[in-house]
């Protein structure tokens, strides 16, 4: 009943967010299905490290591949597809300079440029009146997952704001003293997890640690087993008929608008197999942070007149907005007819390239504000069936399994 009082108004709309019990490991899921393949080779430990293109520069004739233990070979194929994610598949175009001064398909310097992320901060507080009950906005445990309501605007109140699209997701909100004693005990386990993670001065650092957003992410549902969780949310839950909500953090996630200056390009720095190292120069406009202050200004209001309590701290409030990343790593390689503009074609393919092909979310030309997963799994798929279909064209007869 509460929450649906959220919705009742036409300017905002429930983002449904479902949770699995865990990643899927692709090795372990699919190794025995690779492994009785007819039609594919798994190499391990075989990192590529260069494209060596044929000598009118139109192709790519073969890899460079390498082992950390030093070892050397080539690979040669009639079509290569690069699958390495947003980070990855723009270093390796752009250190394999054999015949392209300035790297694989970036005749126009767009390798590299408008790097996308989905831009996340951790600000705003709403108090909660008494007798609120919020089961579905705070997470509910599900047999196989969790299921969580977030609320956005309606396709109607965004276009009208002219803002991208953005997202808010509510967690419980802790104490001032709670907080820091939170975010001081839970740094200094990663520092020691990860040796020596971020400062030698494990004190400096933990008082420097963004605590809202490390508290967002680990939080119980981020670092509980399920089998765990789910009975420790539903108690919590019981609990929570006989106590007040009180406060709730909002989590706001916004997608971000291409920007040709964010970008990666190669530092002097070398890895372990001697390709250059990355510099991310990520940047972030002043229209992300307008569309969450739109929509906290909605939800403010939302909130009143649902009865559900009031907005005390809004997006409006911070003077210095702390975004963080959300590890999706887009627009690199982005996908553009126009070969100023992009670095692929619509079948994926590396403009003036005849068989060099991207998949993943590097090719996006937008990242929305939803996790891409499902995108590259159908730009994937998409880009597979291109391929076959092209096998067949170039080798009649022949039948090609996906």
């Amino acid at each position: 009943g509460s929450e649906r009082r959220l919705f009742e108004a036409d300017d905002v709309m429930p983002a449904v967010a479902l949770w699995g019990t865990r990643p899927m490991r692709f090795a372990k899921v699919k190794r025995a299905a690779l492994r009785r393949s007819r039609n594919v080779t798994v190499h391990l430990n075989a990192n590529v490290t260069e494209l060596v293109a044929t000598e009118g520069g139109t192709a790519i004739e073969r890899v460079t591949v390498r082992t950390l233990d030093g070892r050397t070979m080539s690979a040669r194929a009639r079509a290569f597809v690069l699958a390495c994610g947003g980070l990855e598949n723009a270093r390796l175009l752009l250190v394999s300079r054999r015949r392209h001064a300035s790297g694989v398909g970036n005749d126009h310097d767009v390798v590299g440029r408008f790097f996308l992320e989905h831009p996340r901060a951790v600000q705003g507080r709403i108090r909660v009146n008494r007798d609120i009950s919020l089961p579905y906005l705070t997470g509910i445990p599900l047999a196989d997952g969790k299921v969580q309501l977030g609320v956005a605007l309606s396709e109607r109140a965004q276009r009208e704001a002219r803002v991208p699209n953005s997202y808010v997701s509510f967690e419980p909100a802790m104490s001032e003293m709670a907080a820091k004693q939170y975010g001081r005990s839970m740094n200094v386990a990663k520092m020691i997890v990860r040796r020596g993670y971020g400062s030698s001065d494990p004190a400096a650092r933990a008082e420097r640690a963004n605590v809202r957003e490390l508290i967002y992410m680990l939080t119980p549902k981020e670092v509980m087993p399920h089998w765990l969780y789910r009975p420790y949310a539903l108690l919590k839950r019981k609990a929570r008929r006989r106590l007040a909500v009180g406060h709730l953090t909002l989590v706001n996630f916004c997608e971000q608008i291409p920007d040709r200056e964010s970008r990666v390009t190669l530092s002097e720095e070398r890895d372990a197999l001697g390709m250059n190292r990355l510099v991310l120069d990520w940047r972030i406009g002043d229209a992300e942070r307008r569309s969450l202050e739109v929509l906290h200004d909605v939800i403010g209001r939302r909130v009143e007149e649902s009865g559900l309590g009031s907005m005390e701290v809004s997006m409006r409030d911070a003077d210095d907005l702390h975004f963080t990343d959300a590890s999706h790593h887009m627009g690199t390689t982005r996908m553009s007819e126009d070969v100023r503009c992009g670095v692929v074609n619509r079948d994926c393919r590396v403009h003036g390239l005849a068989n060099l092909y991207m998949a993943g979310s590097s090719v996006f030309s937008t990242g929305g504000h939803a996790n891409p997963t499902l995108t590259i799994v159908a730009l994937t798929l998409r880009l597979a069936e291109h391929l076959k279909s092209a096998e067949r064209r170039a080798r009649p007869g022949v039948a090609v399994s996906a």
